[in-house]
């Protein structure tokens, strides 16, 4: 219900190395961009949860982001 709780579950599920989570975190991620694109700081900490994805590609999607246009 709160942006915390949010971002905590979506943390997780980015993590998460089941093909199913990453499914679900694909759009958990953009669900969480469309509720909270109109705030700066929490757009920041959308982009942080991805930049820091302990998975394997992680650079590869820090190079994606810089290519958002809330980058």
């Amino acid at each position: 219900q709160n942006m915390t709780d949010s971002m905590a579950a979506l943390s997780a599920l980015v993590n998460c190395e089941s093909s199913l989570a990453q499914q679900y975190a694909a759009q958990a991620l953009n669900d969480f961009y469309s509720r909270w694109s109109h705030e700066a700081l929490v757009v920041n900490h959308w982009f942080t949860v991805q930049a820091t994805c302990a998975l394997k590609g992680g650079l590869e999607k820090v190079k994606q982001l810089e290519n958002h246009a809330a980058y």
